[in-house]
């Protein structure tokens, strides 16, 4: 006989259970091991069964002694001996020796039936806790939890009051119909019974009618209802009627108690209106052999902004038109493009070309045309010229913007550029030549060899500005509208104007009038008597 048996025997003799079997025991114990035949006994497979599960009081203070006890029984369920008990509070042990173990009410675990107790201080939220207790027999079987409820009073009052809601809000706010709006709010039940929070729900414009689920459920913040203060949030698209709404939030502790609403004000507007779309931007507009390149950066709306440009129309004219006015429709360009190549429109070309670049979004409308691009032909007779070039140029280097024209010399005046450099000269053939910039303020004085074509691109401001400084100013003509002086320079004051007349030798110059007419690429001489500044448009 194993040391066990004994114990066992002994702990029934001392307990007076057992005490009329126990010869009975004895004897088939003996007689097995007298004959010499071991005692048969099927595997035992089935867990004990936890009966009478109790939590007293049942009603208990926060932090007073709270006993748990049951009778964890394997008789009838394989009648192995027990061996251990344990218990989980608010949800079944997950999984065998995963609670906290429990004591054998007589001292000793050994018997197929077994009392077992645990007290402990009664630290729980305030309200209905279970306790779950099962037990494991000599088989190593585990069996079903019983359970028991019981309550915890905190503050010595019983919870019966739903967690209070505070901070509501909405953002964003305005909102605009059909956007996502999300509502927040923070869900307490500290102070009012000191459960968890279990739950948050909205309603529009009312408060949620009782009972509790009749509003839109809403998230924890920090994933999970687990704590007395949680902060919540719901976001959701906000199709409501225009106008003034109210978001209303409230929340239910694990009791079940549900608090009263707290609302918050949020205002839901249309849609912006869908402007025109920007326009592109030109940069630059060259020669590139025998076509005309331009460079634009993208509307504002092509990638960003409205983010609705579905591409670019490309307009084109022989002669010039303020916006565009009137050009034919030439090419298509795609949303997402920067560049224009016109194939065959530049060197060899003869013809001016105007070019309107225009942006349009998937509502059908275009943006403005206020810079424009071009290429013009101009033709020169072998002798002295005063000319000026009116387009904006990439690349202002006197051999890139006179690279057509067959040309001995180049020369410009600045006022005021210092003693003895206050003409600026550009030749062909000579070591002391001043290769400046031409830019589309600047008049020059060109020397032509042979009768020849200046083939030119860039591009053209809705405005140019012109600055005049105080004496003669050697200035360009920067406009493509034609003008009489009067209104050219309306709002200057000035002492003379001159300009180009190849009949008057030896200067080739005269007087003007205020009703001679000004034309794009003519060159002046300006007399003012105080800086000023000349605005033109185009």
């Amino acid at each position: 006989m194993s040391g066990r048996m004994w114990a066992l025997l002994g702990k029934w003799m001392k307990t007076g259970r057992g005490q009329g079997s126990i010869l009975l025991v004895a004897g088939m114990l003996l007689s097995g091991l007298l004959i010499g035949t071991p005692l048969a006994r099927a595997p035992d497979t089935q867990p004990p069964v936890t009966l009478n599960a109790l939590a007293s009081p049942e009603i208990v203070f926060y932090g007073a002694p709270l006993a748990f006890s049951a009778l964890i029984s394997d008789n009838g369920t394989g009648n192995s001996y027990i061996i251990a008990a344990e218990y989980c509070v608010d949800a079944p042990c997950p999984y065998p020796m995963s609670g906290f173990p429990m004591d054998a009410t007589d001292g000793m675990f050994g018997e197929v039936m077994e009392d077992v107790n645990k007290t402990v201080p009664a630290n729980y939220p305030s309200g209905w806790h279970y306790v779950y207790i099962h037990g494991e027999d000599s088989a190593n079987n585990w069996g079903n939890s019983s359970v028991s409820p019981f309550y915890v009073i905190v503050n010595g009052t019983v919870d019966n009051q739903g967690p209070i809601t505070s901070n509501v809000n909405a953002a964003p706010d305005p909102v605009t119909q059909g956007d996502p709006i999300t509502f927040t709010a923070d869900v307490d039940d500290s102070t009012t019974g000191g459960n968890l929070t279990a739950a948050a729900e909205f309603c529009i414009d009312s408060p949620c009618p009782p009972p509790y689920g009749g509003g839109t459920p809403m998230d924890a913040t920090d994933g999970a209802f687990d704590e007395m203060a949680e902060d919540v949030n719901k976001t959701v698209p906000a199709t409501y009627a225009l106008g003034n709404h109210t978001v209303c939030v409230r929340g239910q502790d694990s009791q079940g108690n549900v608090g009263s609403s707290t609302c918050h004000s949020f205002l839901v507007v249309g849609p912006p209106p869908d402007n025109p779309p920007g326009k592109p931007t030109l940069l630059t507009a060259v020669l590139s052999g025998g076509n005309v390149l331009f460079v634009f950066l993208p509307s504002t709306d092509d990638g960003s902004g409205e983010n609705d440009v579905i591409g670019y129309r490309v307009y084109r004219s022989n002669t010039f038109a303020s916006g565009g006015a009137g050009y034919p429709l030439h090419s298509t360009l795609p949303a997402g493009s920067s560049s224009y190549t016109d194939v065959g429109a530049g060197i060899g070309d003869f013809t001016d070309h105007f070019y309107c670049l225009q942006s349009m979004d998937s509502a059908g409308q275009f943006s403005g045309c206020f810079d424009q691009a071009a290429k013009n032909v101009r033709l020169f007779t072998a002798g002295r010229h005063l000319v000026s070039i009116p387009t904006e140029q990439a690349d202002p280097a006197i051999s890139t913007v006179l690279q057509t024209l067959d040309f001995q010399e180049a020369r410009t005046y600045q006022n005021p550029a210092g003693y003895g450099k206050n003409w600026l000269v550009f030749h062909k053939n000579k070591p002391w030549t001043s290769d400046f910039s031409i830019t589309n303020d600047i008049a020059l004085w060109v020397l032509v060899k042979t009768d020849s074509s200046l083939v030119t691109a860039g591009v053209i401001r809705g405005v140019e500005t012109v600055p005049l400084k105080t004496g003669w100013n050697f200035r360009a003509y920067p406009s493509f509208i034609p003008r009489t002086v009067s209104t050219a320079f309306a709002g200057i004051s000035y002492q003379a104007i001159e300009g180009f007349d190849p009949s008057q030798k030896p200067y080739l110059l005269r007087k003007l009038t205020g009703g001679d007419m000004l034309y794009p690429f003519a060159g002046l001489w300006i007399h003012v008597n105080y800086d000023q500044t000349w605005a033109l448009t185009n």
